[in-house]
């Protein structure tokens, strides 16, 4: 009898032990994979170029911008030491996704391109850090459509197609940067913008556009902007669980002021 109560007790007390070692060790392992940046690890951190006001390269080639402000301050929380590195738009989904960079930061827009669609179950992306939609501004508050005007757009951007229809007697007029665009625009060069809502927002707060009239007719959907990973990232859930909560702190409430005013 004390034998068989003996026997039970060891053979519950040896399943007990190796389910406490099982948690305890795939704990480990998660933890390891997970959440644990080596301390000697410098984060890669991808970022287009020349994609203001997220980032700007200021003649003496040092980088500012919102996405600027938002890595160093959300990365200095998490005391991950990082560099930022500068790719052009169709060189960061097959850079991170072959584990070059560590983090790319993208908009959602450009993942959706038809070209880039094979590529996403083989990446990790992120919640949005920001949105944007695309609009489009006009010199004059009239209720014409832009047939026949000049309408500016930066060289760089990929959604005219979204505009197709509304465009095709249209004499687009394609811009290196948004301060020559702006300077269009205020000249009477071109009647008319397509241009992110966040872009027109800095562009305002920095009074380089006046006097424009926002065409309610055209209002595109919105632009999500995230944070891609290699699929198999240590660093996914530790960066996207900090993340979320980092868009509701007052840190990210003043950057956001800085560069685009109120929210």
């Amino acid at each position: 009898m004390l034998k068989s109560l003996f026997l039970n007790s060891f053979k519950l007390s040896t399943r007990a032990t190796l389910l406490i070692a099982f948690i305890i060790l795939g704990s480990i392992i998660f933890y390891k994979n997970y959440n644990i940046v080596p301390k000697d690890k410098v984060l890669k951190i991808a970022i287009i170029n020349n994609n203001p006001p997220f980032n700007i390269k200021t003649k003496d080639k040092k980088l500012k911008g919102f996405d600027i402000d938002l890595i160093k301050n959300f990365f200095n929380d998490l005391e991950i030491p990082f560099e930022v590195v500068i790719l052009e738009q169709d060189e960061m989904l097959p850079s991170v996704k072959e584990g070059l960079y560590d983090i790319g930061i993208i908009s959602e827009n450009e993942l959706s391109k038809e070209n880039n669609k094979e590529s996403l179950d083989e990446i990790l992306i992120s919640k949005p850090y920001i949105e944007s939609k695309n609009i489009i501004i006009k010199k004059y508050n009239d209720d014409k459509l832009l047939k026949y005007k000049n309408v500016g757009v930066l060289t760089s951007d990929n959604f005219i197609d979204n505009y197709e229809d509304k465009l095709n007697k249209s004499q687009i007029l394609e811009y290196k940067n948004f301060n020559d665009m702006y300077k269009a625009f205020n000249g009477g060069d071109v009647e008319a913008l397509i241009l992110n809502d966040l872009a027109l927002k800095h562009a305002t707060l920095k009074n380089k556009i006046k006097n424009y009239f926002l065409d309610t007719n055209l209002l595109n959907g919105k632009n999500e902007h995230v944070f891609i990973f290699p699929k198999d990232s240590r660093y996914f859930y530790k960066v996207s669980r900090k993340l979320a909560n980092f868009r509701k702190q007052n840190k990210f409430k003043l950057i956001y002021q800085k560069w685009f005013g109120d929210m």
